[in-house]
């Protein structure tokens, strides 16, 4: 017995150690909706995100198709398309939700969101991608996350570029691994509002990918 759970832990810890940063994040700068159907075909652990009540659709309904932005003069096609990973081997989260939108057919922006109960398995995870980040992207700076309304601190994580400043006009190509703590909110009855609390409901990671340079967005707006 204690032979076959020595073979199941070296045989999990050789998987883990074959995760790759396609593993987090499969996909690339300029892929097409029908690069995006593909992978879907092809890749057994990406599916369209489930949406029981159809909300996701509605939402979707009223954020795809023709957006003008002023500083473009012009009209932009954008498709955001909502996926998750099933049955990954290398993910260790309780639930997944990728995001990725494309303009005029072209991915230019990415987010992988990973939620744990644990906060020392989210941090593993955290560590890893770090390690797992293109090599392109040697250029690193950290960055904190705050509340918007308390302006408190609830997470921070690392921004990696290509270069160590851009130059004027030149379009954002970045990538962001960070993790921030939800806290448990409350509502007041008296006050018709909610109220965060100290309690921590989860803890979360997130992966962003913008890559501006395939898009006739620029860091204007996307």
């Amino acid at each position: 017995m204690k032979q076959i759970f020595f073979f199941l832990l070296l045989l999990s810890s050789s998987a883990y150690s074959q995760c790759t940063w396609n593993s987090f994040f499969p996909f690339k700068a300029g892929d097409t909706k029908f690069d995006i159907a593909r992978l879907k075909s092809t890749n057994s652990t990406i599916a369209d995100k489930d949406d029981e009540y159809g909300l996701r659709s509605a939402v979707d309904k009223i954020n795809n198709g023709y957006k003008k932005y002023d500083y473009l003069k012009d009209s932009v096609y954008i498709n955001v398309i909502n996926l998750q990973f099933n049955n990954n081997i290398c993910l260790k989260s309780k639930s997944n939700h990728i995001q990725v939108t494309l303009s005029d057919d072209k991915l230019h922006k990415g987010t992988v969101t990973l939620e744990y109960d644990d906060y020392d398995t989210m941090k593993q995870q955290y560590d890893q991608l770090l390690d797992l980040v293109p090599e392109e992207y040697s250029y690193i700076k950290e960055f904190e996350r705050t509340n918007k309304i308390t302006n408190e601190k609830v997470g921070e994580g690392v921004w990696f570029t290509t270069k160590s400043s851009n130059e004027k006009g030149e379009k954002l190509n970045r990538i962001g691994i960070g993790y921030s703590f939800n806290f448990k909110s409350h509502w007041d009855s008296v006050k018709k509002e909610f109220h965060q609390s100290n309690e921590i409901e989860e803890y979360v990671l997130e992966i962003n990918f913008t890559d501006l340079r395939l898009s006739k967005l620029t860091n204007q707006g996307y």
